[in-house]
């Protein structure tokens, strides 16, 4: 069982949110195996393909797409973990408008959004396959990923509604998501990892329309592109969107310099 409980100390007049929440996968289904092996193999099994996470790069940042020159490039676990991250960032600034979202169950999407890729690998939107063979393809790869499982059938629930994007916490979930990929973004700007537009070393830019019009348009760094191309998604949802532009207008490496500077930490 997953939660997350408050600091005893905190005053009962404080405007933070209540983090003690039931997860999704709370009473798992109980096992037939009668000294429950079978259940640890395939709880062996699945442990096993989605660690492979950690050592499967973000596609859009190698060489075939952004061709950042980073030296070590952010794995798929990594921006997961960040997802979750950047998920209990938003709701613990206290925002009213995050206060009926299911913490435990976001970060439970986003934990696991990404697991079909321990057999696909990441798949883009500029892949040249369309959203429903993508769909198709990845909801494949988690019914495989999750093998047996006693609770496989509420891990495939979870992720469909993170999908379809069903509920409130599926839509909090999705945006964390996108904003995560967006700040990625702009911290690679800020470390001078990206090249100039249009200077990636491939036809990235050149196969994506809206790519071009936003150029066409005055887009004048990489993030700017980034900016133009997702700052609709947050447009009825303030704190991503305030987020986003905050991301825009700091530089995003100088602020962690400055953050772990009083520590004498390296970043």
């Amino acid at each position: 069982m997953l939660k997350i409980s408050e600091n005893s100390a905190t005053s009962a007049t404080s405007t933070a949110p209540t983090i003690i929440q039931t997860s999704a996968l709370d009473e798992p289904r109980v096992s037939e195996d009668p000294t429950n092996k079978n259940q640890l193999m395939e709880a062996l099994r699945f442990y096993l393909l989605v660690s492979t996470l950690q050592n499967k790069i973000r596609s859009g940042w190698d060489d075939k797409h952004w061709n950042v020159t980073a030296s070590r490039l952010e794995s798929v676990a990594e921006h997961c973990f960040k997802a979750c991250i950047l998920a209990i960032s938003i709701y613990a600034t206290g925002d009213k408008r995050c206060a009926d979202i299911n913490i435990c169950r976001v970060m439970i999407m986003l934990i696991l959004h990404e697991i079909g890729e321990a057999l696909i690998g990441d798949i883009t939107p500029f892949d040249g396959i369309t959203p429903t063979e993508k769909a198709q393809i990845e909801t494949q790869a988690v019914i495989d990923v999750t093998g047996n499982l006693s609770a496989r059938e509420r891990i495939i629930d979870i992720l469909t509604e993170f999908e379809a994007r069903s509920t409130e916490d599926a839509k909090f979930a999705h945006l964390c998501d996108k904003l995560e990929a967006d700040l990625q973004a702009k911290v690679y700007q800020d470390q001078g990892y990206f090249h100039p537009l249009g200077q990636e070393g491939n036809d990235f830019l050149a196969s994506t329309p809206e790519a071009q019009q936003i150029i066409a348009n005055g887009a004048k760094t990489p993030f700017d592109l980034w900016y133009e191309y997702d700052k609709h998604r947050y447009q009825d949802a303030p704190p991503f969107a305030d987020l986003l532009d905050l991301a825009r207008d700091n530089d995003l490496a100088d602020l962690l310099v400055d953050y772990l500077a009083p520590h004498k930490v390296q970043s």
